[in-house]
């Protein structure tokens, strides 16, 4: 078992990519403190909102922005970068072409953000995930679990959908019942900053570790191939 946290699976580092970091400065800002709290690999996943981009722009933004800050992170040594997407969920995902291509690199996980209102569409979005999973074979992370009803992650558990919780989020664990319960049954499978310009987040890092130590090997383990190969 790995000891501590060693995978960041949602962040907003790349220079001007999204609303996330401005610079490559405060890119390599960011870097320089997920290394300080341990953190050998950070996925980068800027926004993807299907009804705005189109998948091959959005990808030459994406590594144009990867590409002003890699060399240097590789320079410092600090974590690696995986690029991927933080994609909003919408009916019929699944049948968008290139979709592969939003994954972590590397890997067949696509990490989706769902609409904060689910009440319109919620039997067409729930059908897409399905699809997404059965058809397309995408492993599914919902980022950040705790923003949305009950029900709506409770029927998402029951598709073998993983979750992604913030260190925001499980630095408050006592507050917050249900995110007890989820790390009680082994339903957190990765921990991400979903830093965009504050890098004091990671100095609850060593907080969350201790709270989520029967699931360190789990949440380590998305990026862990990836980290024995050239990527990103």
């Amino acid at each position: 078992m790995d000891q501590g946290i060693i995978v960041d699976f949602h962040s907003h580092i790349l220079p001007g990519a999204d609303h996330g970091a401005s610079s490559t400065e405060e890119s390599l800002q960011i870097l320089r403190a997920a290394k300080a709290a341990g953190i050998t690999a950070i996925a980068a996943t800027p926004h993807f909102y299907p009804h705005r981009h189109h998948v091959g722009q959005f990808l030459e933004r994406r590594d144009t922005a990867l590409e002003r800050v890699r060399q240097k992170a590789i320079d410092e040594g600090l974590p690696k970068i995986v690029p991927g997407a933080e994609v909003l969920l919408c009916p019929g995902l699944d049948s968008m072409k290139g979709l592969e291509r939003l994954c972590l690199r590397g890997t067949n996980v696509l990490l989706l953000e769902m609409p904060f209102v689910m009440a319109e569409h919620t039997d067409e979005m729930f059908d897409t995930i399905d699809r997404l999973i059965t058809e397309r074979n995408f492993v599914i992370y919902i980022a950040h679990p705790n923003r949305y009803p009950d029900e709506t992650i409770d029927r998402v558990l029951e598709m073998s959908v993983r979750l992604q919780l913030n260190i925001e989020d499980l630095a408050h664990l006592r507050e917050r019942g249900r995110i007890k319960r989820w790390v009680k049954e082994g339903r957190v499978h990765a921990v991400g900053s979903d830093v965009h310009h504050d890098p004091d987040i990671y100095k609850k890092l060593a907080k969350v570790t201790s709270l989520v130590e029967p699931l360190i090997d789990q949440i380590n383990h998305p990026l862990r191939g990836v980290l024995r190969t050239d990527l990103g």
